[in-house]
């Protein structure tokens, strides 16, 4: 299935050698949400959260550790009772023979609790909350798109309310090109800062902003180097000084320090991209000197044209036990897919996957690929369908895995109601995608968006299957 739109030149390479994955699966044995901790020695670890009632009015929280031999049979299970602590978050931090759990909890009362424990290769578990600082450092992470953490520091990011520069503040902030400062103007503030994880305290702010753009949906991406920031800018409404028209792709590259090159921030449009259009930036990764953007496209309903999707496809995403792929009914009655990790600033209406902006109703319909060279211009700009005749990517079910020369991005491909796989797009430079779809068992529901690279071309991708969950450890290099 060829799923791409060229809009420019873009090289596109069949990709069609005799693959053969080496998909190895466990039994689907549990009830409950997974997560995976990893490899650790020669096992694979995972987690299961479950609840138990006691009596009439009482619910206990369990914690289960499950080990996996590299043959993902179960050779060990362990049981921790949390009584009526019900948990909200865990996070793992593995090192090289061991590896702590953290998980948060809140009781009935409300009243939070952090938990510690030290896992070891064989499943051996010390509580270990009273002695955080066995903790060598403290490992930050973020799920926010407006944050991004490298060794050192938090970058964080956000967007202000449109308000007019009385005393001159947006004066001295970096403007698109093309815009000159006008104090008459109303502007709008994209405001970054650097934390230091150390010291614990902001040490750079910079600021960017627009008499004649919108921004939204901002996303931040950082190494121990470089700091990119991209968000979606639309035009305001067309005058006479207005230097700007229709949709565009604000990318900012900084050092960590927050300080831009003398070039600037740029300003990315391609002529084809309709007026009707909402781009969600969902991640930016640099290859070598050049960027590459992935974004989430919504359409104005009235110019597409949507293909509806059968009732058992609706029964079939209940039976995930992880995730809401976000599937709903619109007016006339046709599903359509939304990521539940893009938080636009769109109005949401009750009904789901439905947005609205004023009197305008958009859905999401494809996946932009967008690539810079060198001198930070468009070179490649390329839309992958979301859907294609009763075949669907599931974008919000996706796995995101950036290497130096490409970005591969596996996606649930949903070939039928009751049938689901995997395909794998391959996105390097100057526009090469290669794309192949995955010999996995398509009779089960992969969750990639809870998925792990453990090792070079191996990942732990948890799956459903009649409303059980397993685990599956797929080589996707494996080559006959």
């Amino acid at each position: 299935m060829r799923l791409f739109f060229i809009f420019i030149t873009l090289f596109f390479i069949p990709f069609h050698p005799l693959w053969a994955q080496k998909a190895k699966y466990t039994q689907a044995i549990m009830d409950e949400d997974m997560y995976i901790a990893g490899t650790v020695g020669n096992n694979i670890h995972a987690w299961s959260i479950s609840k138990k009632n006691k009596g009439i009015f009482k619910e206990i929280s369990q914690l289960t550790l499950h080990v996996f031999s590299s043959d993902m049979v179960q050779v060990y299970e362990k049981t921790i009772s949390l009584g009526e602590l019900a948990v909200t978050k865990i996070d793992f931090q593995m090192e090289q023979s061991f590896y702590f759990i953290k998980v948060d909890c809140s009781s009935p009362a409300q009243i939070t609790k952090k938990l510690l424990y030290k896992i070891d290769a064989t499943g051996n578990v010390s509580n270990v909350t009273d002695t955080p600082e066995l903790l060598i450092k403290t490992h930050y992470y973020s799920s926010s798109p407006s944050t991004a953490i490298n060794s050192n520091n938090i970058f964080t990011g956000k967007i202000l309310p449109s308000v007019t520069d009385s005393n001159n503040s947006m004066a001295e902030a970096s403007l698109p090109p093309g815009e000159k400062y006008d104090s008459k103007l109303s502007y709008q503030e994209l405001a970054l800062r650097k934390i230091n994880i150390d010291k614990q305290r902001i040490e750079v702010e910079k600021q960017y902003a627009s008499g004649y753009l919108n921004f939204s949906r901002l996303v931040l991406t950082a190494t121990d180097s470089t700091v990119f920031a991209c968000a979606f800018a639309q035009a305001t409404k067309a005058n006479d000084k207005n230097p700007y028209k229709g949709p565009y792709l604000f990318v900012a590259r900084m050092d960590t320090s927050l300080i831009e090159p003398t070039s600037g921030a740029i300003l990315l449009q391609n002529k084809k991209w309709p007026d009707e259009v909402q781009f969600i930036p969902t991640a930016i990764y640099s290859l070598n000197k050049t960027l590459l953007i992935l974004s989430t496209v919504l359409y104005s309903k009235s110019n597409i044209a949507y293909n509806p999707l059968g009732r058992a496809e609706t029964a079939r995403t209940n039976n995930s036990t992880y995730l809401d792929y976000g599937l709903g009914r619109d007016e006339n009655n046709s599903s359509y897919h939304q990521s539940t990790n893009d938080n636009i600033p769109l109005s949401k209406s009750d009904k789901a996957n439905i947005f609205r902006q004023g009197n305008k109703i958009y859905v999401p319909g494809s996946i932009l690929i967008t690539q810079t060279d060198e001198n930070n211009q468009l070179s490649a700009d390329t839309i992958i369908n979301i859907k294609e005749g009763p075949e669907r990517l599931d974008w919000g079910n996706r796995f995101l895995l950036p290497r130096k020369e490409e970005v591969l991005l596996f996606c649930t491909h949903l070939h039928s109601p009751s049938n689901a796989g995997i395909t794998l797009f391959s996105i390097g430079q100057h526009g090469n995608i290669k794309e192949r779809d995955l010999i996995v068992n398509e009779n089960y529901t992969y969750v990639l968006s809870h998925a792990v690279c453990v090792d070079s071309d191996i990942l732990l991708v948890p799956f459903t299957y009649k409303g059980k969950a397993g685990l599956m450890k797929l080589n996707y290099g494996a080559t006959e």
